[in-house]
């Protein structure tokens, strides 16, 4: 039985989001914030709630849901390799940017392959998440053929068997080695919590939700003991079911500029490094120009984190936000046309 919920914009998720791209943008400049690359296991069980929630909340063909994620995240994602790209043609370096064909499709297609330096990241470095998410996204489409009851259990059986294969074949490639990885169980942590929790966070009663999200959290921990990455996958699912509990109990509160960074938070997120570059070549040319070593002044690797937030917030509004909203609209006249 299909379960009907009222969609709500949940603000807990949205600052989450948004701590979790600053997080990961401190890690890159900073050297003293290193937890904040883990804000990547925070997008990974918000990923995993979010997709469960809103099919529980509203039936979608396999098709339409693969479609709507393509419409989230590829037009952005190839923007930002293009944008790379023209850097590159620009005679601005871009750390780990490859122009040959074979790292160019690969990265655009989701496809993980080990570049030239060995390492399974394509031609935008962030990038390396969202063949993760894009793998999810294949899975989960599955899945959706499934009664809804049954949708969760066979995503674990599924990454359960995967994350086993990836432990008894030892040696692999980059393929192999993303898609039976331990991280998919984050997602698989998300889903579950969105299944405890729904869209409208009514489903259960806080104690329960708590005790099922103590309990999910402790299995990663004990699985951490063979993938050491999975306490931060634990850590995760707690400071998610926290802040989702904190808002069911009324206690979260509207802070609109927090709001607007977990909205802006991909674009924040995917855009980074091009800000980075830029923000670097920026003060190497104050550098010549005034005799002040400015990369060496303390306020250059905070600047550098304000620079790239901005810019990947100046992107959401102005290209992030348009684009999402016309091809939303040209899908639904495809279907008004269709009808």
């Amino acid at each position: 039985m299909t379960t009907i919920e009222k969609p709500q914009e949940i603000l807990s998720l949205q600052y989450l989001r948004a701590l979790a791209a600053i997080g990961v943008l401190l890690y890159h400049r900073i050297e003293i914030f290193s937890i904040g690359t883990h804000g990547v296991d925070l997008f990974f069980v918000i990923s995993g709630f979010v997709m469960i929630a809103t099919t529980d909340a509203k039936e979608k063909t396999p098709s339409a849901f693969l479609l709507d994620r393509i419409i989230r995240v590829v037009p952005m994602y190839w923007l930002a390799i293009l944008a790379g790209g023209l850097l590159v043609l620009a005679g601005i370096p871009l750390h780990r940017y490859e122009t040959n064909v074979v790292s160019l499709i690969s990265s655009m297609l989701f496809i993980p392959y080990l570049n030239a330096h060995g390492e399974a990241w394509p031609v935008i470095l962030q990038g390396w998440t969202l063949n993760y998410e894009m793998y999810f996204y294949a899975i989960f489409s599955l899945i959706l053929f499934a009664p809804q009851s049954l949708r969760v259990w066979a995503l674990a059986a599924c990454f359960c068997v995967l994350v086993a294969l990836g432990e008894a074949i030892p040696s692999q490639g980059a393929i192999s080695a993303t898609y039976t990885s331990p991280l998919l169980l984050e997602f698989l942590a998300g889903t579950i919590l969105g299944r405890i929790y729904g869209l409208t966070l009514r489903n259960v009663s806080v104690l329960r939700a708590l005790i099922i999200s103590g309990l999910l959290a402790a299995g990663l921990f004990a699985c951490s003991y063979f993938f050491g990455r999975l306490a931060w996958g634990g850590l995760a699912v707690l400071i998610v079911a926290s802040a989702l509990t904190s808002e069911r109990l009324g206690w979260v509160p509207n802070i609109p500029w927090l709001k607007f960074l977990g909205a802006a938070s991909f674009s924040i997120y995917i855009f980074q490094q091009l800000f980075f570059t830029l923000s670097g070549n920026l003060f190497g040319a104050l550098t010549q120009l005034s005799g002040i070593n400015f990369l060496y002044l303390l306020f250059w690797r905070p600047m550098d984190v304000v620079i790239a937030a901005g810019g990947g917030a100046l992107i959401y509004m102005f290209i992030e936000k348009p684009v999402g909203r016309y091809l939303k609209s040209m899908r639904f006249r495809d279907k008004v046309v269709a009808a």
